[in-house]
């Protein structure tokens, strides 16, 4: 949620604050066809309004964003090993090599129709 991220957590999604704070991040960004896109954006919204149990191994954060890539047929199958955002990070880059680009600095984010505008200052 954009708003509460900006009250709570303004580093993350205000450029100028994230480079006052120091506060660094880093993007896995990856090519997907506009029709994989709308799935992805669908599970999300599927989920949303369903969201289930959450556990600390498997069915957490990782688990259901595996999930999305999955339902979107951007990923073939499940995190290999635990569910942690790392092992999921590995497994994006091996599967979508070459469609993955990864920076690090300082993320901004403006509202721009029904999405964002992502501004990145790398370091």
């Amino acid at each position: 949620d954009f708003a509460e991220l900006s009250k709570k957590r303004a580093p993350y999604v205000d450029l100028h604050k994230a480079k006052t704070l120091g506060v660094v991040s880093t993007g896995l960004f990856v090519s997907v066809s506009n029709k994989q896109a709308k799935l992805f954006d669908d599970y999300w919204a599927a989920l949303d309004k369903s969201p289930g149990a959450f556990n600390l191994l498997g069915g957490n954060c990782s688990t259901h964003a595996s999930d999305a890539f999955i339902h979107a047929k951007i990923l073939g199958g499940g995190i290999p090993g635990l569910d942690t955002p790392d092992h999921l990070y590995f497994q994006i880059c091996k599967e979508r090599k070459g469609k993955c680009t990864v920076l690090s600095g300082y993320f901004g984010f403006t509202a721009l129709g029904a999405g964002y505008l992502i501004g990145i200052e790398t370091v």
